[in-house]
């Protein structure tokens, strides 16, 4: 089990024990996947962003570190 974090979009991030199977259960591997970006707007503590991260890895995606940047260089 792991220990993350909520996003806190809804209230103070709130601690979460997952398993990997739980936080890859989401994961969709298919060839119509090979090509997404996936941007990363949370801290890699949060499940949120853990799941960006596996679902990208998963597919050999690439990831754009978009946590932390302003909205107008993000949207970019």
């Amino acid at each position: 089990r792991i220990t993350l974090y909520t996003s806190g979009t809804t209230g103070t991030p709130k601690p979460i024990h997952q398993s990997v199977s739980n936080l890859t259960r989401a994961v969709q591997i298919a060839p119509k996947h090979n090509e997404d970006v996936w941007g990363l707007a949370y801290q890699p503590t949060k499940i949120a962003a853990i799941q960006v991260i596996l679902q990208a890895i998963c597919n050999g995606n690439t990831i754009v570190n978009l946590f932390d940047r302003p909205i107008d260089e993000a949207r970019k």
